[in-house]
């Protein structure tokens, strides 16, 4: 018998005029309600409670257990770590009858991720980078382009630790990146110089631990590649010195060395020939050029 409600059957026995009669009830219990409720999802290291009420005599197991606060309540708290899980519920009243249902939780994949910390230029630029999610913001904001987007360019006048939150849906996480201010090197060529053709002069300062040198152009020079060189241009020559630091910071300087060519001045001597008697005075009158001051 497979009754669908509480039954009382009859049976009836006869032999010949002889007959009798017994009766039996089948009381059909209700099945009890398994109802877990919505999927659900979560952000990581989130909760979330699962299950609906109890009812006072049921008795409530759930399976897998693990990430459960407790798997023998009718709403425990569900905290899976990661993907998806589906939890069964299965419930018992107190005759004995059993009941199912499931639900899924599923685990927000997120998680911020930066590139890792740089050094820029005093004056300079650099692009940020960030992933993992689809909603982006950058504090502090000042020296960003644009602190809502997942790769802003970073121009701060001073070191910066910035922090990135990711946000997908109602999960976030969050990274940091510290942008290094370097400062630039400082080139020092030296004052303007004055030669004649064929002299020679020290250009330059001297070198600073860490910095590398380059003089263009490098005619006339013993070491274009040194803080400090010998000059010894044929023509007045402007030297400009690069000067680069460990960063790949630069900066640069000029001096000029102005070559001087020989002032050579015709003059007269009169009168031009002597006619010299010994023991007598002897006049001669020297007509020098106009700006020549000195003369040999």
């Amino acid at each position: 018998a497979t009754p669908e409600s509480t039954t009382t059957y009859t049976m009836h026995v006869s032999s010949g005029k002889c007959h009798d009669s017994a009766r039996v009830t089948i009381v059909v219990q209700p099945l009890p309600q398994a109802d877990v409720g919505e999927d659900a999802r979560i952000c990581k290291d989130g909760n979330v409670r699962i299950g609906t009420p109890a009812v006072p005599g049921y008795r409530y197991r759930w399976t897998p257990a693990i990430g459960l606060s407790d798997a023998t309540i009718a709403q425990p708290f569900a905290s899976p770590s990661s993907g998806t899980t589906l939890y069964t519920l299965t419930v018992t009243s107190p005759a004995g009858c059993t009941a199912t249902d499931s639900v899924t939780v599923t685990v927000g994949n997120i998680e911020a991720v930066v590139a890792g910390d740089t050094v820029v230029c005093a004056g300079t630029s650099v692009r940020l980078r960030a992933t993992g999610g689809n909603v982006y913001q950058w504090s502090p904001g000042i020296g960003l382009s644009d602190s809502t987007v997942a790769n802003p360019i970073a121009t701060p006048n001073k070191t910066t630790k910035y922090k990135v939150t990711v946000f997908s849906g109602t999960c976030l996480d969050s990274a940091f990146v510290t942008v290094t201010v370097a400062s630039s090197p400082t080139a020092n060529a030296g004052a303007d110089k004055i030669l004649c053709v064929g002299e020679s002069t020290e250009i330059g300062m001297p070198a600073a631990r860490g910095n590398s040198y380059s003089w263009t152009p490098a005619d006339g020079l013993t070491d274009p590649a040194s803080a400090q060189t010998v000059a010894t241009p044929g023509v007045t020559t402007s030297y400009v010195l690069r000067v680069v630091n460990e960063y790949g910071c630069e900066d640069y300087d000029t001096v000029t060395v102005q070559v001087n060519l020989p002032n050579e001045r015709s003059f007269t001597l009169v009168p031009d020939s002597i006619r010299i008697i010994p023991g007598e005075s002897l006049l001669v009158t020297l007509r020098i050029p106009i700006g020549s001051p000195l003369w040999n």
